[in-house]
C-alpha cells in the first residue's frame, strides 16, 4: 500500500509539473498578443475552465465521502443481522460490489483533480478555437467523472436495497 501510495504521489508531482510548465507556456503566448483585450480575455476563460474543474471535483469528492458513510452504516447493520443467524450473502456480495464501485470512482475523481484545462494556444486568431476545445474536453472528462460517481450511488443504493430485504428491513425491523 505504501508503494502504491507512493507511487501515486509521484504521479501527482509529474503531473503538477506538467500543468505549471503548461501554464508557463500559455503566459508566453498571451503576452506575444497584439490585442490585449484578447489576451485578458483568454486569461480569464484560461482561470474559470480550471475554477469550474476544481469546483466539481470537490463536489464529486464531497457525495463520495457520504457515500462511503453510507455503506459503513449498511455494513454494520448487515454485520449485526448476521451475527443474530440471518442470512446475509446476498448482501455482503451487494456491499462489495458497491464499495468497488465507490472505489472506481474514487479514483476517476482524483484523475480528474490532477486535469489541466489550460488552453493551448496555437495562434492569436485561433485562439478562441483553442480555448472552445479546452471547454470541450473539460465538458466531456467531466461527464465520463460523474457518470462513475452516479454508477456508484445505484451500486450503493442495490446494496442498501438488497440488506433491506435480507434482514428485514435496513432499520433490522420486519417490514
Amino acid at each position: 500500500i505504501d508503494n502504491k501510495i507512493a507511487s501515486r504521489e509521484a504521479i501527482m508531482e509529474i503531473r503538477k509539473e506538467k500543468i505549471a510548465s503548461r501554464e508557463a507556456a500559455f503566459k508566453t503566448k498571451i503576452q506575444e498578443f497584439k490585442d490585449k483585450k484578447k489576451a485578458e480575455l483568454a486569461t480569464k476563460i484560461n482561470e474559470h475552465l480550471n475554477n469550474i474543474n476544481k469546483k466539481q471535483v470537490e463536489q464529486m469528492t464531497k457525495h463520495t465521502d457520504r457515500m462511503s458513510e453510507i455503506i459503513l452504516k449498511v455494513t454494520s447493520r448487515v454485520d449485526e443481522a448476521s451475527s443474530t443467524g440471518k442470512s446475509v450473502t446476498q448482501a455482503k456480495i451487494a456491499i462489495s460490489q458497491a464499495q468497488s464501485a465507490l472505489d472506481t470512482a474514487k479514483a476517476v475523481i482524483a484523475i480528474q483533480a490532477l486535469q489541466d484545462y489550460n488552453i493551448v494556444v496555437s495562434t492569436e486568431t485561433k485562439v478562441g478555437q483553442d480555448a472552445k476545445l479546452a471547454k470541450e474536453k473539460l465538458i466531456s472528462d467531466l461527464k465520463v467523472t460523474r457518470q462513475t460517481v452516479i454508477d456508484a450511488r445505484k451500486a450503493i443504493s442495490m446494496a442498501i436495497e438488497t440488506a433491506a430485504s435480507e434482514i428485514g428491513g435496513i432499520d433490522g425491523s420486519s417490514k
